[in-house]
Order: C-alpha cells, then structure tokens, then sequence
C-alpha cells in the first residue's frame, strides 16, 4: 500500500479501505489478486466470497519470485514460481520494484487460465510505456540518465535510487537529484527524512535537492552533498547555483548545473 494518497486520506488504514471496495464489489465467480506481502493488502482476502491469488515474495504467496538478483546492464531477475513451475526471468525494464509488476501480471494471468510457459514469456518482453517512469538512457559519452520524476512519493524515490545502484554498482559516479515529495500530508516530514537516509545508503558521489518546505529536513550532516534550491525557471537559476555547497562533510563536491 503506497503513500501517494496520504495527504488526501490521511491514513494507509483508510487508504486500504478504500481499495477494498474494488475486492468486496467482487461476484463469487470472481479472483482477487492481492499483493500477499502487504498485510493490508492480503487481509482483503477475508473481505470477499471470491477467489484469491496472492504474488509476492514470501513463500507463502501463489505466485511468487526467488533468487532475486541483477543483470550484468544493472536489469533485475528472478525465477518466477507458481505451484510445480518455475521460470527464469530477466527483466527489459529497471528497477527490482518492477519485479513486484511482473508478478501481479503473472498472478492476473493465471487466474485468467493463462498456461505457465505464455505467462513466462510476457515479463521477459514487457517495456515501461509510462512518460516518466524509470526511463533509462545512456549519453553518447557514456553517461548513464535514469529519469523517474513523474509524481515522485516516497516509494517511487526509494525504488528509482535502488535502480540508480544496480546500475551503477560500485564502480560508477552516481549522482542524485532529489526533489521534495508532495501529497504526504503530515507525514511529509517523517518521509523526508527516511528518503534522506536511504540515500546515504547507495553512497552518491553527489546529492543535488530541489525544493524549500521540506528539502531542509534532507540534510544529513557529515553524509550528504546538497544543495537546496527552488528553482522554476532559467533566469530564476542565474546565480543561485554554487559551484561548491556542503553541510559538514568531509570533502564537497563541485556542483555544475547545465540548462539546455
């Protein structure tokens, strides 16, 4: 259960029930198809007379995924499990959240009486159509862009910088731009914060925020590169771009913004 809808619903628990109305409108001859790792989620099964098939990765979960790992181009894979199946899957988009999608279009495909081996094959060609979502390209001279901006909440920064460590591993320049998360509601400053420190995590060579209200709560002292700015237009950006910026760290990045 995501938190993009917390500032409108102001809690997971009503956000959940409010989803839950899809699972009970469900006839008996109908399958609900729950994400079996989200207790929120999977407590909806006691919610309808219909089937159910949940996906995930506990082992408990109908359709599920094991020997999760990464491609040597920084891609996901898996091997994808349904009762006696099982299916090695390499992934054509980034990012191992993506891996949770390919299992709920395989927990969907099974409940439509889809064979096993035809299940398989959708994952392994399936592409992002969404603008803005985890689109990754590489730059003439080698330098890599991953842009998942599109109505960021906290789950999609999270997963976009797990994407942005696989591939770069431990060998490449990271750098990242990190904008503020709308929509929270009061939990915008705990979330901040929590993104903050998993940003700390990958290790970025440099760590560029943009925003005012809640980007302050983003500084990690003595971890992070960061600059914090609000930034709408290219006059605006005139001068207000350092060439160095730090909070207590221990050597500070240059920093060089380029409009085009």
């Amino acid at each position: 259960m995501g938190s993009a809808q917390l500032g409108e619903f102001g809690s997971h628990e009503v956000i959940a029930d409010a989803k839950a109305e899809i699972v009970r409108a469900l006839p008996v001859h109908g399958t609900a198809v729950l994400d079996g790792d989200d207790p929120l989620v999977a407590a909806m099964a006691n919610e309808t007379d219909a089937a159910v098939i949940t996906f995930g990765f506990d082992e408990e979960c109908d359709v599920r995924a094991e020997q999760v790992g990464v491609q040597l181009d920084g891609r996901p894979c898996f091997f994808l499990v349904h009762g006696a199946t099982r299916h090695r899957i390499d992934l054509r988009v980034h990012g191992r959240h993506n891996i949770l999608n390919a299992l709920a279009a395989a927990a969907t495909a099974v409940a439509a009486g889809i064979p096993a081996d035809r299940i398989a094959q959708g994952p392994r060609q399936a592409e992002i159509s969404s603008r803005g979502r985890m689109k990754v390209t590489t730059r003439p001279d080698g330098v890599t862009v991953i842009s998942d901006a599109f109505n960021a909440g906290p789950e999609s920064v999270l997963a976009a910088l797990g994407a942005l460590f696989d591939i770069a591993s431990a060998t490449r320049r990271k750098v990242a731009v990190v904008g503020e998360m709308a929509g929270l509601g009061d939990d915008a400053d705990a979330w901040h914060p929590r993104v903050a420190e998993h940003v700390v995590q990958i290790r970025p060579d440099v760590v560029i925020g943009v925003g005012a209200d809640h980007m302050p709560r983003m500084l990690l002292p003595g971890h992070m590169y960061l600059c914090s700015l609000k930034i709408r237009t290219r006059t605006e950006a005139t001068g207000r771009l350092p060439r160095r910026c730090g909070w207590s760290v221990p050597h500070v990045g240059v920093l060089e913004v380029v409009f085009t």
